[in-house]
């Protein structure tokens, strides 16, 4: 149901998920254009499974003064709970 209407069930592969793919690439690109916005560009599954190379480099985003305590950082990544991996 779609707004008050029936519609027929969609294929996520077929529609939906070039769809995301297009809206975070153009999102991406913006972002990467807007000069009052700092943008850090993460993989994602990199920094969950290996944390330490990523710890200073993401801490070091938002800076010291939000961000004050890196190690907290890696006493919050859980690996283990990651669980949408390609197999």
């Amino acid at each position: 149901m779609r707004f008050g209407t029936d519609a027929a069930p969609v294929e996520a592969g077929s529609t939906i998920v070039p769809l995301l793919a297009k809206h975070s690439a153009s999102s991406g690109e913006l972002l990467g254009r807007a000069k009052s916005i700092g943008v850090l560009e993460v993989d994602y599954p990199s920094p969950v499974t290996d944390p330490a190379p990523w710890i200073e480099h993401l801490a070091a985003f938002p800076g010291p003064a939000l961000f004050p305590t890196p190690a907290a950082l890696a006493t919050a990544i859980r690996p283990r709970l990651h669980r949408q991996r390609k197999k």
